[in-house]
Parts: C-alpha cells; sequence; structure tokens
C-alpha cells in the first residue's frame, strides 16, 4: 500500500511536469556502395523521443565518385544534400532504423534511403543502407550522445 507521503510525491511530480528523458544522437559517418569508391560524407543529428521514436536529418556531402558515375559529380564534389529521417531507436540492440522522407539537394546528389545503423559501446558506427531494393550501402563512423530533458 502507498504511503501518504509516497502519493503526495506522485502527484506533485505529475503536476510539476517532470521531465522525461529523450536523447540526441550526432553522428558522423562515411557511406560507400559495396564494391564502389563512392566516399559521401553524412552528419547525422537523430533526436530520440521518449517513446524512442525518431525525427532527425544528415547533412551529406560528396567526397569521392565511383568512376562509373564520375562524369556526373566531378563538377559537384564537395555539393552537400540534406535528408530527412524518421524512424525508430532500440534502445537494448542500439539500433536506429531509420527512413529517409524528404531532402534538400540543390545539387541532386543523395537520394532518399532506408538506414540500419548499429551503436558500439566505444562509440563506432557501422550499418547498412537500402536504396532501390538493395542492402549494398555501407556506412561507419561514429557518434556521441547528448541528453535531451523536456517540460
Amino acid at each position: 500500500m502507498f504511503t501518504k507521503r509516497a502519493l503526495i510525491l506522485v502527484a506533485f511530480l505529475a503536476i510539476s511536469g517532470v521531465a522525461h528523458a529523450q536523447q540526441l544522437i550526432k553522428t558522423t559517418m562515411h557511406w560507400t556502395r559495396k564494391n564502389t569508391t563512392y566516399d559521401f560524407l553524412g552528419n547525422g543529428e537523430f533526436k530520440v523521443d521518449k517513446n524512442n521514436m525518431i525525427d532527425g536529418q544528415i547533412n551529406w556531402s560528396i567526397k569521392e565518385a565511383d568512376k562509373t558515375s564520375y562524369n556526373y559529380y566531378r563538377d559537384k564534389m564537395n555539393a552537400t544534400g540534406i535528408e530527412y529521417v524518421k524512424g525508430s531507436y532500440d534502445p537494448t540492440n542500439k539500433r536506429i532504423m531509420v527512413q529517409g522522407y524528404a531532402k534538400a539537394d540543390a545539387s541532386a546528389i543523395i537520394g532518399l534511403d532506408t538506414y540500419q545503423i548499429d551503436l558500439t559501446g566505444s562509440y563506432q558506427v557501422s550499418g547498412v543502407t537500402k536504396a532501390s531494393g538493395n542492402w549494398d550501402g555501407i556506412v561507419n563512423g561514429t557518434y556521441t550522445v547528448i541528453p535531451i530533458t523536456d517540460k
């Protein structure tokens, strides 16, 4: 049975709008496609809410083009594009699952992908991406986690 003191504390916390834990996962990733020399640099920000839902974005820039599309990218080196993503975070497996849903990409250097990104205990990122039905994209990099409190 709850004591009067415990009930008062619960009521106080409910009324005061106690902060719900959220986090911002910031990544620096390199993307490539299997058996190519592509290198895109991505700085991601994934805001994870109290229900482990993600709203975020990845700022991509092209660093190296594969020989098969060099003519398309040669004048676009270091161009940037923003991919907006939504999805979920699995805190047990430390896995980010997001899908690109929109982009700001004046130079037309990026597409919208599906991402499965694993976070390791040593602050490393590794994962795969899917575009055009194939899981042939690869991401690797680092991450940090910043706690967010919300009233």
